[in-house]
């Protein structure tokens, strides 16, 4: 099963947001990482959780690429 399917058979939570930081080891200029966390129950003992992060906002292109890697991954752990 991967997550573009989980939707319609297994519970499927997602939260957005943004952490403003600095960047310490370098400047100290402040930073904003754009998040996408995605939590998925592959059955009643084992949960997913997909951590995206990106200096890009979600609606950027290059976040189409991070959603393909998360929607790839199987909840069969002999698949990935």
């Amino acid at each position: 099963m991967s997550w573009a399917s989980v939707a319609a058979t297994l519970s499927r939570t997602a939260f957005t947001g943004t952490l403003a930081s600095r960047q310490t080891y370098i400047d100290g200029e402040p930073i904003v990482l754009h998040a996408e966390i995605t939590r998925r129950e592959c059955s009643t003992n084992r949960a997913q959780v997909f951590y995206a992060l990106s200096l890009k906002p979600r609606e950027a292109s290059s976040w189409k690429a991070l959603r393909k890697v998360r929607d790839g991954i199987s909840c069969d752990p002999g698949k990935n």
